[in-house]
């Protein structure tokens, strides 16, 4: 096994961990040098055992698996995996299974699957989503846990608040920064009689001024770190008020930044959170004959106290609120429908796609039942599912989610749904991720049509790549030529040439095809006894996405038998043309 890691301590932020599975160590190298360039880090496993293994020490987001692993099953490892590293997604990787081994993939907690040969768009595009909706749970659960602790801190608050003063009361009423931040220090001045103050709240490396009971005599900013042995510092480092009874007795002291204090008394407060962090810091000061007292100081602990956790809890408030926004943002700018269901099944909540996919405007959709917009089967489908998600907690997917569209058609849906719980831990509705899969369901359908037909067909038919490797044939290629299907697959095409064409034929054959044109011709070829076998032969080009050439489809009808009757009957006469000359 291989893993492909940084230097120690040095992964980028935006590191994209992915883990191939595939015991072909060749196809598993060639997609790590397909991988890597584009920024990904790939590890490489060749088991089921080797891949447990290299997830110990290297930490994959994302696994590409093959189904078939030697003799086990890529899908037994998922749950495996899961066990290891749980927020893991897994895509399978196949290039012999059905439509019911993906589902059954799926199933198993599979996010997707590609088949080989990989196509290098779907490849990315896959890749993308799957880092994409990590991410996207990322930060709805750095979302949620900010949302709890918030809470949290907001009800600690709500502890002190009924432990102060009537006068500081008021402060709950104030919603911004710096309007909490302003009427918290004029509760300080009026109730211990301060003639003037100022309160600096710390924004980065600054303590800028928030507001000034005496405008002048502090300066906008003060920059950390404070001079030491100031006033200020004193206050901050001891994490404890200092109150100075007159100004004249001072020496040796700086006076941290403002100018014009010339006598008279001064309180100092630090504002710090829980952990000691510097939140900001508030100064009083009072020329009155009569200084500031000890109980002035206890009063104004309690206040400072109270205060730094409101403008904590404010700042939380606006940080939160701000990522409530980016989260709605993210909501709404996804390809994937979003949305909500109370236990009832009601809409509670959802984004414009879900909108778009059920053709419904918002006002309509709101408080709208799930079953209105849902056939009766898959209906009862979905209640079996929402039950068993309420009984275990577990999310599922389901993948043929069929819903009504408000002007009577239907499309098909894969869905993740999870169960939403509210503060007490109890279940309180469900969320849910669809994606519209209607016309790849469409595509796959009609796919597995065309593949039993060419599975059915009388001619013998072949697919290979533009390098003329054999990837396919059809059952009557098997019947005509005696070969299995195993024993050509991989093999080159050109198995199957005799001396009947020079290298030149087979040399415009090919130039033909790698122009992008359809050759038509007939063609010789050796079965698997070295008989010789004629065909009326078309070879047509088959291009991806960008309409560059991926590989070419031989459609061969057996005309030997006709060429022979055709060569007896011109033989038989020739013959009759002797006689009559004779």
């Amino acid at each position: 096994m291989k893993s492909g890691k940084p230097e120690p301590g040095i992964e980028p932020i935006s590191a994209k961990r992915l883990l191939i599975v595939d015991d072909d160590q060749d196809f598993a190298g060639s997609l790590r040098d397909i991988l890597e360039p584009r920024g990904y880090m790939v590890a490489e496993a060749y088991s089921a055992k080797g891949a447990l293994q290299t997830l110990t020490d290297f930490d994959a987001q994302v696994a590409l698996i093959d189904i078939r692993l030697d003799r086990s099953s890529g899908i037994d490892l998922i749950a495996k995996l899961r066990e290891v590293r749980p927020s893991i997604l897994c895509v399978m990787m196949t290039a012999f299974a059905g439509i019911e081994t993906a589902i059954e993939a799926l199933h198993q907690g599979a996010y997707d699957y590609l088949r080989k040969p990989l196509n290098a768009h779907d490849l990315f595009a896959t890749l993308e989503r799957c880092f994409e909706k990590l991410r996207l749970e990322r930060e709805k659960q750095q979302a949620e846990e900010t949302l709890r602790l918030r809470n949290q801190e907001l009800e600690e608050v709500n502890v002190r608040l009924r432990k102060i003063v009537e006068s500081a009361k008021a402060l709950a009423f104030r919603s911004q920064w710096g309007e909490v931040g302003s009427h918290l220090l004029e509760e300080f001045a009026q109730n211990m009689a301060a003639e003037g103050g100022s309160l600096f709240l710390r924004d980065g490396e600054d303590l800028v001024l928030v507001h000034s009971l005496d405008p002048g005599h502090a300066p906008p900013t003060i920059n950390l770190p404070l001079r030491k042995g100031s006033i200020f510092d004193q206050a901050l480092s001891a994490g404890e008020p200092v109150m100075i009874g007159n100004i004249n007795h001072l020496s040796g002291v700086e006076p941290s930044g403002w100018k014009g204090y010339k006598d008279g008394s001064l309180l100092v407060f630090p504002l710090q959170d829980d952990a000691g962090n510097v939140v900001g810091v508030l100064s009083l000061h009072n020329r009155a004959a009569k200084s500031f007292t000890q109980q002035d100081q206890d009063l104004g602990s309690i206040l400072a106290s109270y205060g730094s956790e409101t403008l904590r809890a404010t700042r939380a408030i606006q940080a939160l609120r701000e990522s409530e926004e980016k989260y709605r943002t993210i909501l709404e700018n996804i390809k994937e429908g979003y949305f909500e269901l109370d236990l009832q099944g009601d809409f509670t909540f959802f984004n414009d796609s879900m909108c778009e996919i059920l053709g419904y405007p918002s006002e309509e959709l709101l408080g709208m039942n799930r079953r209105s917009c849902t056939t009766t089967q898959t209906a009862r489908r979905m209640d079996q599912v929402l039950d068993d998600i309420c009984q275990t907690g577990r999310p599922a997917i389901t993948t043929d989610h069929e819903v009504l569209r408000k002007d009577g058609s239907t499309r098909t849906l894969e869905m993740s749904t999870s169960l939403l719980l509210n503060a007490a831990g109890q279940a309180s509705g469900f969320r849910c991720v669809a994606r519209d899969i209607t016309e790849r369901k469409r595509a796959e359908e009609e796919r597995q049509r065309l593949a039993t037909a060419i599975e059915h067909a009388a001619e013998s038919i072949l697919i290979a790549d533009k390098d003329g490797t054999i990837h396919y044939v059809n059952p009557a290629f098997e019947s005509i030529s005696g070969y299995s299907r195993e024993e050509v697959i991989g093999k080159s095409f050109r198995m199957f040439a005799g001396t009947e064409h020079p290298d030149a034929f087979y040399g415009a054959l090919w130039t033909r095809l790698a122009d992008g044109d359809v050759w038509k011709g007939q063609i010789v070829n050796r079965n698997k006894d070295g008989s010789p076998r004629e065909f009326e032969t078309t070879i047509s080009p088959i291009r991806d996405d960008t309409g560059t050439i991926t590989s070419f489809v031989s459609v061969n009808r057996d005309v030997t038998h006709e060429v022979e009757l055709k060569k007896q009957l011109l033989q038989a006469q020739k013959m009759e043309a002797i006689g009559t000359l004779s």
